[in-house]
């Protein structure tokens, strides 16, 4: 299959869009250039989520668009840590809860035990995502002491979205760039290169 040397893949801070070729170009120079590769990371997660997260959290009752907005954003990065196409099907649920408890750079550390990796993916992410709805006793929060608390029922979880946000994965992202410029995790890099791949469609990963 022929690549779409000028497909979209993210819009530039710099002006127009970055495009496939950009990010070929990229891949074929001798002496890679990490912080342009950085560049459109950042762009394609800014302007595909953190411009939208960032209107939605001045608005009134938007809780649940912010925090699918998260949740999808957190199934991204688990991707790109663990350079996947997607996420793996029929094992989804492992894959994501993988990514809060173990893989993560920021997240784990409050994902400090399994249950609340659980009780997150469960009620939050697919109850907001499947049923456009938390399950059980979870609730989402505008502001709060945390990024999140167990009920007091400890059947769920309460989501603070505005320190889930800053404090969590605004958090994460800044470390795993830094992780990303100072090449001292070269499987990070290696994977992280394999999923740019597979966003530009470029022959040899394509099933």
């Amino acid at each position: 299959m022929a690549i779409n040397l000028d497909m979209k893949i993210a819009p530039s801070r710099y002006g127009g869009d970055w495009i496939a070729s950009d990010w070929v170009r990229l891949r074929e120079r001798p002496d890679f250039d990490w912080q342009t590769a950085i560049d459109i990371f950042e762009d394609r997660i800014t302007y595909r989520f953190l411009n939208n997260i960032a209107q939605l959290q001045q608005g009134l009752h938007t809780g649940f668009a912010v925090m699918a907005l998260e949740c999808l954003l957190i199934e991204k990065l688990a991707q790109f840590y663990d350079g996947k196409k997607e996420s793996p099907r029929k094992q989804n649920r492992a894959f994501y809860i993988s990514f809060l408890t173990k893989d993560s750079i920021r997240i784990s550390k409050e994902f400090d035990t399994q249950q609340k990796a659980e009780l997150f993916y469960d009620t939050i992410r697919c109850g907001i995502l499947h049923q456009g709805e938390t399950k059980g006793s979870s609730l989402i929060k505008k502001c709060g002491p945390s990024a999140f608390e167990l009920t007091p029922d400890g059947e769920g979880l309460i989501i603070y979205r505005t320190q889930f946000h800053e404090t969590l994965l605004m958090e994460e992202l800044r470390q795993y760039l830094q992780c990303l410029r100072d090449g001292l995790h070269q499987v990070r890099r290696g994977n992280f290169v394999t999923k740019m791949n597979y966003i530009c469609h470029l022959p040899e990963f394509e099933e």
